[in-house]
């Protein structure tokens, strides 16, 4: 039921950034993190027609921009902090298991540390999966590879969070080299939400 008040909420969004991902190009890199906590305040209107204006297909929210998603289960906050995309991208799948598949041409390795928070004021656990996170270029869905990940890179798994809880983690994509990329999340019964991780190679450095 709408609301004919316009009430406000106030989330505290920890997005979770590691520090020594900064240098993830860098040779000496040990694949140890340091996690960095971040309090960003969301002012969110309760109107359901305002919940997704910076995360929409038309206005995609971008790297480190939250974006707070109203579900059959009350609201979330989603967010993409850092991308490792383009020949290093390659270098790490390939190093992690001779098996994993080598894009096709034009194509590559995207990595995508995606977090979700479920705030201390609902009152219902959410189960979130990689499953629910897509990618899309020029309209058409990207390929989700099922690959054995690099070791530092701790994949997203399936998983509860509880009010207050914090999840998050990388998911593979690959995507077409040079073009523009959405990562959405859409789990059931919920409008999908999408975050712009831009169309150029990157290490990792500085988030992406």
């Amino acid at each position: 039921m709408r609301k004919s008040m316009k009430l406000f909420m106030i989330f505290s969004v920890f997005i979770c950034i590691s520090a020594s991902l900064g240098c993830i190009g860098n040779s000496d890199y040990t694949g140890e993190s340091t996690v960095v906590n971040t309090n960003e305040k969301v002012v969110v209107e309760e109107k359901e027609e305002e919940i997704l204006k910076n995360g929409t297909y038309q206005n995609p929210a971008q790297i480190r921009e939250p974006v707070v998603l109203k579900s059959l289960y009350g609201y979330g906050v989603i967010g993409v902090s850092i991308v490792i995309r383009g020949p290093y991208a390659n270098e790490l799948a390939y190093t992690a298991n001779q098996f994993n598949r080598e894009p096709s041409f034009g194509y590559e390795y995207a990595f995508v540390f995606v977090s979700y928070m479920v705030p201390e004021t609902e009152k219902q656990a959410v189960t979130v999966s990689s499953f629910q996170y897509k990618a899309f270029s020029n309209g058409v869905e990207c390929d989700s590879p099922i690959i054995v990940m690099p070791k530092h890179l701790m994949e997203f798994s399936t998983g509860t969070v509880l009010p207050g809880g914090f999840k998050s983690g990388w998911i593979p994509f690959i995507v077409p080299e040079n073009e523009v990329v959405l990562v959405s999340y859409a789990p059931l019964g919920t409008p999908e939400c999408y975050i712009s991780i831009g169309d150029y190679q990157t290490d990792g450095t500085n988030g992406g």
